[in-house]
């Protein structure tokens, strides 16, 4: 157990890389970062929702600039995203664009964003953040103000009973929560917890839907849903 931790600590330091399924080696000390011309990009998704276009956007400017892509899917699992970190502190970037994983939890790999600013290796976060990282460098959607629009046009059409659904392991899902019960307040409609349907990574392909068919077979006057 003392090696292993042992280990770990010249990982983050940067003296010792690791690379997955085969060892821990030395490093180069002389390989210089700033002329490799290679970034990488952690995503929780590649294939799904938004995610190929954004992609496709970080694709674009790199390749315009001489850089290479290095490109990383954790499908939303912490310790896949631990692993593809540690893996990353071993590599030849310059830098990383970054989509937290389950960014509403507390997050268990602050040491890894720790090793990277010690090697001064640059990151930027994209649609959320851990809130232990807040001030660290990154580019989000307003989802409070975004949400707070949604509901509110919704209200304004004279909908009454507005539905929520919100992913719960994501910053997203909370900050849209937020925004969802301003709009119902200052509409003056009460707040319904049992209109309110939240869902987690794990069951985010079947829980909404098998929830929100439920609440109509209840016989719920759902007349409108914000999602």
């Amino acid at each position: 157990h003392t090696v292993r931790k042992a280990i770990s600590m010249l990982v983050n330091e940067g003296y010792l890389y690791t690379e997955h399924g085969k060892g821990t080696y030395c490093k180069d000390r002389s390989m210089k970062r700033n002329d490799s011309r290679n970034i990488a990009v952690l995503t929780t998704y590649i294939s799904e929702y938004i995610f190929p276009k954004v992609i496709q956007g970080i694709d674009a400017v790199l390749s315009e600039k001489g850089y290479s892509i290095l490109l990383k899917n954790t499908d939303n699992d912490v310790q896949k995203k631990a692993v593809y970190l540690e893996a990353l502190l071993g590599k030849n970037i310059e830098g990383l664009i970054i989509e937290p994983t389950k960014s509403a939890l507390y997050s268990n790999n602050l040491r890894f964003y720790e090793a990277l600013d010690n090697h001064h290796i640059p990151y930027v976060f994209i649609h959320g953040c851990y809130q232990q990282l807040e001030g660290k460098s990154q580019v989000v959607l307003d989802d409070y103000e975004g949400m707070y629009l949604v509901v509110q046009y919704l209200a304004g059409l004279g909908h009454r009973n507005i539905a929520g659904i919100f992913k719960a392991d994501d910053i997203q899902g909370i900050n849209r929560h937020r925004g969802y019960a301003k709009a119902l307040a200052e509409a003056g409609i009460a707040y319904n917890p049992d209109n309110v349907i939240w869902f987690h990574t794990e069951d985010r392909e079947k829980k909404p839907y098998s929830m929100l068919e439920a609440l109509l077979d209840k016989g719920a006057e759902i007349d409108a849903i914000a999602c």
